[in-house]
């Protein structure tokens, strides 16, 4: 009888191992056969019906730089469709201490200013992340929220990419009391929308 549970049991364990390695497989297959994704994209379904995709963030898994890496993906493929995110994302702790500092060094204005002035930061080509009335980008893989985002721009050398937030009741009093500890810091980004144009060379 005991040996009888044993087996059933690892026939169980042994289907449902399986069906994981099965399902595992047949999302990457069908990831990459689609030319225009980056396949930097982990976690992405990219749904053809509509020309969107679906991105998940796992929570305090995935750190700025590959968010960003992601984002310039994005505007590389022109930024055409719906994006949906769900994440929180926390900023490495050894940022933490100066994110004040630095952001009151980055630039700032509101959205009609930066669409006017297409410009870099450093020597960087950055991406700029603008928002109502504030920029919330400083240089390249490092962002800083101070308030609720509404509107901005993506910029990336000569692309562009408009975006738009649509962020939890809390996220503004989040962003604001725990700038220090969380950068980009949005408890659970429930939609962003994004709808662009490559600018023509």
């Amino acid at each position: 009888m005991v040996i009888m549970r044993r087996y059933i049991l690892f026939l169980l364990l042994a289907v449902v191992t399986l069906a994981a390695l099965v399902g595992c497989h047949k999302k990457e297959a069908w990831f990459n056969t689609d030319q225009q994704i980056n396949p930097r994209i982990r976690h992405a379904n990219y749904v053809d019906k509509v020309n969107a995709f679906k991105l998940y963030i796992p929570p305090g898994v995935w750190r700025v730089a590959r968010a960003k890496r992601a984002l310039l993906a994005l505007v590389n493929r022109k930024c055409v469709g719906k994006v949906v995110v769900k994440s929180s994302w926390l900023f490495s702790s050894r940022y933490g201490r100066d994110a004040e500092k630095i952001a009151a060094e980055s630039f700032a204005g509101d959205f009609e200013w930066l669409d006017k002035k297409k410009f870099f930061v450093g020597d960087f080509p950055a991406v700029i992340v603008a928002a109502r009335g504030k920029i919330l980008y400083s240089r390249p893989e490092k962002f800083y929220v101070s308030r609720t985002v509404a509107a901005g721009v993506i910029k990336y050398g000569s692309r562009e990419c408009q975006f738009k937030y649509v962020a939890p009741d809390d996220c503004y009093e989040k962003t604001k009391d725990d700038l220090v500890n969380l950068m980009m810091g949005f408890k659970e980004l429930k939609r962003t929308w994004f709808s662009g144009k490559q600018d023509e060379e």
